[in-house]
């Protein structure tokens, strides 16, 4: 991809345009230290941690850099503030599209361990509880439940969906997140994980983010997921899917002992399988794909690079302000007499109006087309 030139400069990352939509973003950490961005927007670990464990990486490279902004579990989050320069303070948050993107925050004056070990206070305007399973009794500090939240930040409504709406927004306004999470005496949340994604195994509860944070920790190891597969004695197990990084090599058992002595046996994954490429959405990991793989023997993936630019041709494309790449509408698609079906059905994988994700990448739609190009001969 040597060939690829930089689009658009977004949050101290440069996306780079790639010759054909493979499910790749690219992060370049020289681009970012020659233009010495001060406050970096990474948000995930996949990507700091991409950067940080480059071989060329050295924590003077970023002495720029006054914040880093990073979502992830306590261990992850210390083991990234150990990795960057002294000066640099690493923030954590708590947010969801129905909150307008944030509903904490953690303050740059607050210690190590409630940047790394909370997910910050409220903003101003915005109020958080922690609700009992009934989704309606507040719990005190201290006690797990679902976080729920409420303000100018709030949405109202989802569109031409009052059944989903009636389900989120409940009395009082509170918004149900569907998140566990429990409250610090100081009012500090503190995320734990999706509800629907926390394993019972054996009757106990575990949290596939405290799990895949600290397989994060070894050395070797780029990017880890949790899922739970059926088991007739304890119900469920935990599974790991681990994706190693560059030049490095580990055994499953290697991995399963690494967690020995520092998770409770029944957190310890049964099963490590090692991937190199993860079924995506716009932005995360599909774990439903990784249960599915546990089932059917294998992971599928999305298509090649070939594939999925063989589905582009005769289409038009453009970018948007952040960099990043629209296509036309299928309405517009068929009005120019452009048949393609597979790319029409994976245009129907909408998670809201404007956009709609395919693969690991992320396409807008673009309404009113403007400097198209066309996209045959990429």
């Amino acid at each position: 991809m040597s060939d690829a030139q930089p689009v658009r400069c977004s949050a101290g990352l440069v996306r780079e345009r790639v010759r054909v939509l493979h499910a790749v973003l690219h992060i370049r950490s020289h681009t970012i230290e020659q233009i010495e961005h001060v406050h970096l927007f990474p948000a995930f670990p996949a990507f700091t941690l991409g950067i940080l464990r480059t071989p060329a990486y050295a924590p003077e490279r970023l002495a720029h850099v006054r914040t880093v902004l990073n979502v992830a579990p306590p261990e992850t989050e210390e083991l990234i503030q150990s990795m960057l320069p002294e000066q640099a303070v690493l923030l954590n948050d708590f947010g969801m599209t129905e909150a307008a993107g944030i509903v904490t925050f953690t303050p740059v004056a607050d210690s190590v361990h409630d940047r790394c070990r909370t997910n910050g206070l409220p903003f101003e305007g915005v109020e958080v509880r922690i609700a009992a399973e009934d989704g309606v009794t507040e719990v005190p500090p201290g006690v797990a439940g679902e976080i729920q939240f409420r303000g100018a930040n709030a949405l109202r409504g989802y569109l031409n969906e009052p059944e989903a709406t009636a389900a989120t927004i409940i009395a009082g306004g509170w918004v149900r997140t569907g998140d566990q999470g429990k409250l610090t005496d100081t009012g500090r949340l503190i995320y734990i994980a999706r509800i629907k994604e926390i394993l019972k195994v054996g009757g106990e509860n575990v949290a596939p983010a405290e799990v895949e944070a600290w397989l994060s920790t070894h050395p070797a190891v780029a990017v880890a997921q949790i899922v739970g597969k059926p088991d007739d004695k304890y119900g469920e197990v935990p599974v790991a899917f681990v994706e190693l990084l560059p030049g490095k090599d580990c055994t499953p058992d290697e991995l399963i002992e690494h967690c020995r002595g520092q998770l409770a046996n029944f957190k310890i994954p049964r099963e490590v399988r090692f991937v190199t490429e993860w079924p995506m959405s716009a932005t995360k990991i599909q774990k439903f794909r990784l249960r599915e793989a546990l089932e059917e023997g294998e992971l599928a993936l999305d298509p090649s690079a070939d594939e999925l630019a063989g589905q582009l041709a005769g289409l038009r494309y453009t970018y948007d302000s952040f960099g990043r790449l629209l296509i036309e509408s299928k309405e517009d698609m068929r009005a120019r007499g452009v048949q393609s079906p597979d790319l029409a059905d994976a245009l129907m994988l909408t998670y809201s109006e404007t956009e709609r994700s395919y693969g690991n990448l992320n396409i807008p739609i673009m309404w009113q087309p403007n400097y198209w190009h066309d996209a045959d001969g990429w």
